[in-house]
């Protein structure tokens, strides 16, 4: 906060969306050293980012492999 009031940019490098949130106004997630999105404070949920985070699109396929695993399983007893 002393930073901000100075005017001062700080890179503060995460895992922990809450006080990534907490503290920046401006963000940059990274997946395997590239860019996956780039976004102020206010233009994503705290969820929204969480996702991105946890792998984004490639998370939403493997959640949507496992239910149709699941209904299979279901299924097949």
């Amino acid at each position: 906060m002393q930073a901000r009031a100075k005017g001062v940019a700080v890179i503060l490098v995460t895992h922990n969306v809450r006080h990534a949130m907490m503290v920046g106004d401006h963000f940059a997630v990274l997946i395997r050293g590239q860019k996956a999105d780039d976004f102020r404070k206010g233009e994503r949920t705290r969820e929204e980012i969480t996702d991105l985070m946890a792998g984004g699109e490639a998370m939403a396929h493997l959640e949507a492999e496992l239910a149709e695993m699941q209904l299979q399983a279901q299924a097949d007893t």
